[in-house]
């Protein structure tokens, strides 16, 4: 997959940097760390995980691969 987004558009939603932080470290935690019983994350699964620790009200699984895109980090 490509990681080129371009422009945000103007209605997606804007997160704190915080957040974005959390939801990084998160995906780079392995998934049994916290009791999940995958053997590495989905951008999906970080998502719902993210909103079910209190992380975030709402998030996409898209959004958090955008996320970890930026940072060439791959889930565990």
């Amino acid at each position: 997959m490509d990681c080129r987004t371009g422009p945000a558009p103007a209605d997606r939603p804007s997160f704190p940097p915080e957040a974005r932080m959390e939801v990084k470290a998160l995906a780079c935690e392995l998934p049994a760390t916290y009791g999940v019983p995958l053997s590495r994350w989905s951008a999906g699964e970080v998502a719902r995980e993210a909103i079910d620790r209190g992380l975030l009200a709402e998030i996409s699984g898209t959004t958090v691969w955008r996320w970890l895109c930026e940072d060439a980090i791959r889930p565990f």
